[in-house]
């Protein structure tokens, strides 16, 4: 009974652990790393963002389970390019590439392989095309039929790959993924979205489905 009391706690707290980091949890981090990786922090702030905004980006990692513990790496890649945009989710999605191998591995099958959904090039034209960017946040506009469409379909592939024991991953486009991941997040909080530019070169993807086109 104790070890599935601490089992279901720790994953309460990893699934919520974003809605919890405060600013001042980030300020302690960045105080902690200054100590090893000085150049790191103080090329970033205050000069480029603020301690808000570095929360606002890790708080996007840790909502979809990825470990910030390689802070100063997370941290360098945003550096890259905070002077471009000041946007937590673009930032957020520029440190998702440097974790690649990170975000990848608990996906990939005993051989290395990462079976994964795709979408037809079409549908995911369709779909870059109701991405909305404001100066803070990344969402997606679509369609009612659009939106079922890829519901219905995503639905059933999901269940095809649990029941085959497969985690449910599907790969798409860098400039949609975190648009889509936030659109269809309630319905299918398992699926996880990952994009092009994350997966290592040397990880060879299988095509586990296809999302199609709307006829």
């Amino acid at each position: 009974a104790v070890s599935v009391m601490v089992t279901h706690l720790s994953e309460t707290v990893r699934r919520h652990c974003h809605e919890i980091l405060t600013r001042q949890d980030v300020q302690a981090l960045l105080d902690n790393l200054k100590q090893t990786n000085p150049a790191v922090v103080n090329e970033l702030i205050p000069a480029q963002l603020t301690v808000g905004q570095v929360q606002r980006i890790l708080q996007n990692l840790l909502a979809e389970g990825i470990a910030i513990r390689n802070l100063a790496g997370i941290l360098e890649k945003v550096s890259d390019f905070a002077a471009v945009t000041k946007n937590p989710d673009e930032l957020s999605e520029h440190a998702r590439r440097a974790l690649g191998s990170q975000i990848t591995k608990p996906y990939q099958s005993d051989n290395g392989g990462l079976r994964a959904i795709t979408i037809d090039p079409r549908l995911e034209q369709q779909l870059a095309q109701g991405v909305r960017q404001s100066a803070s946040e990344v969402a997606l506009i679509i369609e009612p039929r659009m939106a079922r469409h890829v519901m219905e379909t995503l639905s059933k592939i999901i269940q095809q790959m649990l029941s085959a024991g497969h985690p449910p991953v599907i790969l798409c486009a860098p400039q949609l993924r975190l648009a889509f991941r936030r659109f269809f997040e309630n319905t299918f909080s398992d699926l996880a979205v990952l994009s092009y530019s994350e997966v290592p070169a040397r990880v060879q993807v299988q095509n586990a489905a296809v999302i199609p086109a709307m006829e």
